[in-house]
């Protein structure tokens, strides 16, 4: 399955008015594997990223709001402020699926929506810039994998002992830090080993295609280190 075609109406830096909401800003990728986006400052690349992202993590937060066009509110239009993505897949009808201003028009409540959303694959350079610069002088993977929207704060716990952790990581994180008992940090410890020695197992093996002698390797956390 694949995105064959995006279409964004009064999301942040797209303003329609009024008879455009479905027209203007749509493309339309027909059978292309891939989109580059380029453009002067202000033309909306990042409303276009942001956009894509906010309707990942509408699959997973049903909180999430859209951000409409801060000139959009005068407008007298019967279509509400949207993210839509048509995902196609070969012999099949089209599937199309929008996040929308108006919660009961967004229906992107789907599990492979969800699964997308896991792999986290919305990265700036301000993530990037997470790990050595912004933060902390010295390096600092952790914050940058299981911290705030870190990329793996969505994963499952794959080693949770109780119900209590049988979390995302992200939240079970969150729950070390307001109520650290000694399962809760078990848990997460090894949650997080875990999850990277599946991350470096498949690293390694994407690295093999390019360069036999790369490889990558994570220290263990231990239970000190998230108390």
């Amino acid at each position: 399955m694949k995105i064959s075609e995006i279409a964004i109406n009064n999301y942040r830096a797209f303003y329609n008015e009024k008879g455009e909401e479905l027209s203007k800003y749509r493309i339309k990728l027909g059978t292309a594997k891939n989109l580059l986006i380029y453009g002067e400052n202000g033309s909306g690349k990042s409303s276009l990223f942001k956009g894509l992202k906010d309707f990942f993590i509408s699959a997973v937060d049903p909180k999430r709001r859209l951000i409409r066009n801060v000139f959009s509110d005068a407008l007298e239009s019967e279509e509400e402020p949207f993210v839509e993505v048509t995902f196609n897949r070969i012999g099949e009808e089209n599937s199309i699926f929008r996040f929308s201003h108006d919660p009961h028009q967004t229906n992107t409540n789907q599990e492979f929506l969800r699964t997308v959303m896991m792999s986290k694959s919305f990265m700036t350079y301000r993530d990037l810039m997470r790990i050595h610069f912004f933060d902390d002088p010295e390096v600092n993977l952790f914050g940058f994998l299981f911290e705030l929207e870190g990329l793996l704060t969505e994963l499952p716990n794959p080693v949770s002992s109780r119900p209590e952790t049988n979390l995302k990581m992200g939240d079970l994180l969150k729950n070390v830090r307001s109520k650290p008992d000694e399962i809760n940090i078990h848990d997460f410890t090894n949650g997080v080993n875990q999850i990277l020695a599946d991350v470096t197992k498949s690293l390694n093996c994407l690295l093999r295609y390019f360069d036999d002698s790369m490889t990558v390797s994570f220290s263990s956390l231990t239970e000190g280190d998230v108390e």
